[in-house]
């Protein structure tokens, strides 16, 4: 489901039951996989792969070519670096980088 305002740019791909709230980007090329929940005014960079059921927060940002494996939840405001690789949660309006990610802010 794609709600109001909502951005979804070339090459990106939406699987299905997942919600995008409004005013969120989906940038170029970008993955999301089945029953994912991107949150209102969140920004997938390009290139990045969500895998199922990942839940990204309100207005969190996820860096251009990261990673997301399944089931994880990436908090409201955080930020994940480019290329980075998140294996766990990570807590709202912090910022995570890295292979694997980890908080560096």
């Amino acid at each position: 489901m794609l709600e109001p305002g909502c951005m979804v740019c070339a090459g990106a791909v939406i699987n299905p039951g997942t919600r995008v709230g409004g005013h969120a980007i989906l940038n170029t090329g970008c993955s999301v996989d089945h029953h994912g929940n991107i949150g209102a005014c969140a920004h997938i960079a390009p290139g990045t792969r969500l895998a199922g059921n990942v839940t990204v927060g309100e207005g969190a940002f996820v860096g251009i070519g990261s990673s997301v494996v399944q089931g994880v939840r990436v908090g409201a405001w955080a930020t994940v670096g480019a290329g980075a690789a998140v294996i766990e949660d990570v807590p709202d309006n912090v910022t995570v980088a890295g292979v694997p990610a980890r908080l560096i802010g």
